[in-house]
């Protein structure tokens, strides 16, 4: 149940998305829920509330062994640390981490942020992020060379 954009690095081990259980119900358990289940058995037939899909931007990075909720928009060159817990959304650019995940801080200043998304190098042909890639070891080079 994700949606996960181009040129995205995940580490070993995380889990996306997933099952929502009922924390209203008296059990927590799927056999109580409507429909199938891993474990074959149905002592009820509340009705599953579907897991909502998890939509990762492009260009993320999410460290081995990260948890990603259900329902959470991590924005495009985001970064996540390893074994972070992401219970919420992740604005473009910003690192998180820690159990919940905090912002740690943005990897590039707002102006910054907001020219890279503007001109979203990922959806550029192949032939052109090939011919770009000399410049892809500084964001302000890149930057000088696409005003160019």
């Amino acid at each position: 149940d994700a949606v996960i954009g181009s040129f995205c690095s995940i580490g070993g081990g995380c889990s996306i998305g997933g099952g929502v259980h009922p924390l209203d119900a008296v059990s927590t358990s799927p056999v109580f829920l409507k429909g199938r289940n891993f474990l074959g058995a149905h002592f009820a037939q509340i009705p599953y509330r579907p897991s909502e899909t998890v939509e990762i931007g492009h260009d993320v990075w999410i460290g081995a062994g990260a948890y990603v909720r259900s329902g959470v928009k991590i924005g495009s060159g985001a970064v996540i640390g390893a074994r972070a817990v992401v219970t919420r959304d992740v604005m473009p650019y910003a690192i998180v981490a820690g159990n919940p995940a905090r912002l740690i801080r943005s990897r590039f200043d707002e102006e910054t942020v907001a020219r890279l998304l503007e001109l979203q190098w990922w959806d550029w042909p192949l032939e052109k992020i090939r011919e770009m890639g000399a410049y892809f070891d500084s964001v302000q080079s890149l930057l000088s060379a696409v005003s160019k």
